[in-house]
């Protein structure tokens, strides 16, 4: 079915590590939480002309979006709207249900961490379908809104879009969020974006050649040891801070780390 936030986020925060900045498709056959390996090697993105024509477009996905996202935006009367929960993976309601059990069951409304939408994911990503479908009508497309056109396991190139990455925090006006667009290629990652239009923040990841932000190459921080890294942690959109062993983890990678933030991850957390 449709690729949740959840999933899109953590295989973009994985893909981040090894340089490149892409969500991931997860095919039907293939473990729902695994991200797809690359079946054969890729060339340079800077030399390959349909992989540059395709990050530009990437790029157009997500300059189509910030006039949509930037008007709701710390609008007046900006309201969000809990998800139905036939909307939301496996993984979230698994994850409410593990918080449920440990803590000897929890009211229906403690117990998991629902899912906000609002007109401003469901308009920019509308924009962006129309884009793709005007420019590459052979392409599939996974969206968080609007589910998936065409065949995403068997079409050579699939579209996958996040609006809004983080609806909460665009909701309460804090810039813990990001619009997140990517393309695979024969189910393997190979291009994607992360923009932040607020904070003019944008990543850009392409096979090939090196992540850049706002332009500039980028990479992951060098860091030898716990002590040497900043960590930004999430789990308790799950109802994590109910189970224990988190609570205890969470402790010590706060001892641990030289700074640790729980404000994610959303898609401003994962570009970081």
């Amino acid at each position: 079915g449709v690729s949740t936030v959840e999933r899109i986020a953590a295989a973009a925060g994985a893909a981040c590590s090894l340089g490149v900045a892409v969500p991931c498709l997860l095919t039907a056959k293939k473990s729902p939480n695994a991200i797809t390996e690359d079946p054969a090697p890729f060339p340079s993105g800077s030399e390959d002309p349909v992989l540059a024509e395709l990050t530009a477009f990437a790029e157009e996905l997500a300059d189509s979006t910030e006039a949509v996202l930037l008007q709701y935006f710390r609008s007046e009367g900006l309201r969000g709207h809990r998800k139905d929960l036939s909307t939301i993976g496996s993984d979230h309601v698994e994850g409410a249900e593990r918080a449920a059990r440990a803590a000897g069951g929890l009211p229906r409304r403690l117990a998991g961490y629902p899912d906000v939408v609002t007109r401003a994911d469901k308009e920019a990503e509308q924009v962006m379908r129309e884009m793709i479908e005007a420019r590459y009508p052979s392409h599939a497309i996974i969206g968080e809104e609007y589910g998936m056109k065409g065949d995403a396991a068997k079409a050579r190139w699939c579209w996958i879009l996040d609006p809004i990455d983080g609806t909460a925090d665009f909701v309460c006006g804090t810039h813990q969020w990001g619009t997140m667009i990517a393309l695979c290629k024969d189910g393997a990652p190979t291009i994607g974006v992360i923009n932040q239009p607020a904070s003019q923040d944008r990543w850009v990841g392409c096979r090939g050649i090196p992540t850049v932000h706002n332009g500039a190459p980028t990479r992951c921080a060098p860091c030898g040891s716990l002590e040497a890294a900043r960590l930004s942690a999430s789990g308790s959109g799950l109802g994590a801070l109910v189970e224990q062993d988190w609570v205890t983890c969470a402790h010590a990678l706060v001892q641990e780390t030289r700074a640790t933030t729980f404000a994610g991850p959303n898609a401003y957390g994962w570009g970081l």
